[in-house]
């Protein structure tokens, strides 16, 4: 009698387990999202709170996908001058870049003065292959000495950026010896403005995501009719930079240390 009860309570249960879904098959996996921390958590390793957009405070975009036209709303259009190319070589392994050549006399015209009258702005861009020259610069149409904001690399490699004041210029090098990021690699280049005392800015460098000099200048506002990247400032300099550019921005506000990171970090 108890073989018959054995029996038949081990066929139950293989007719209960031949039943049973197979959890592998019968049912989707289980997808575990990650926890979110609580406001008050003080993790050192969570992502900075930024404004990773800052679509308002974006006056021009140029992603050089094909194309010099302004990603933003606001359709500040450039035109590239003696025909430089589009390359696939870029940051993030997408889209495309643009390569100007000096020697060829190509650069990048942005045919519009959205930076005059600005003490509070912030330029981000990628470049690689670069020498002496202009990285990009303000043209004025009326003092050779109002052409700011501009930023060149030196003929002992430091990157100088130009203020003005009164009509005169105002710059000093940055102590940042450029030589190691001039050729080679993708690097990440970021100048923010801001007003600190009385007359003066402070304009702040970072290369690839970290803050590596600071200056403070007169400044006054610019009489520039447009801007350049790349080029000898309508024939004042006699080299021409040659380099390759991605993702260019030109912004109405003065980026944080986080929000310049995340760009780095982000290849954007």
């Amino acid at each position: 009698a108890m073989k018959r009860i054995f029996k038949t309570l081990m066929l139950l249960m293989f007719a209960f387990a031949a039943c049973a879904p197979l959890p592998s098959i019968d049912t989707p996996n289980q997808k575990y999202e990650p926890e979110t921390p609580n406001q008050g958590d003080n993790n050192q390793n969570k992502e900075p709170e930024v404004d990773l957009s800052r679509k308002a405070d974006l006056i021009a975009h140029y992603t050089f996908n094909n194309t010099t036209d302004d990603q933003t709303p606001n359709h500040y259009d450039a035109v590239g001058i003696g025909d430089p190319s589009y390359v696939s070589d870029t940051p993030d392994g997408s889209a495309g870049a643009l390569k100007i050549n000096g020697f060829k006399g190509q650069f990048v015209n942005i045919p519009y003065s959205f930076m005059n009258g600005r003490d509070r702005y912030s330029v981000s861009f990628w470049v690689k292959d670069f020498g002496m020259g202009i990285l990009f610069s303000a043209i004025s149409s009326d003092y050779v000495r109002s052409d700011y904001p501009r930023l060149l690399v030196t003929d002992n490699q430091k990157l100088r950026f130009y203020a003005g004041y009164d009509n005169y210029d105002t710059s000093e090098p940055f102590s940042y010896d450029c030589l190691p990021v001039m050729s080679g690699d993708w690097h990440h280049i970021v100048i923010t403005c801001s007003p600190s005392e009385s007359n003066y800015v402070q304009t702040v460098l970072y290369i690839d995501g970290v803050r590596v000099d600071a200056q403070d200048k007169y400044w006054s506002e610019g009489a520039a009719h447009k801007m350049v990247l790349g080029g000898d400032k309508d024939g004042v300099y006699t080299v021409s930079m040659s380099a390759t550019y991605d993702n260019v921005r030109f912004y109405s506000c003065t980026l944080k240390t986080d929000e310049v990171k995340y760009l780095y970090n982000n290849r954007l």
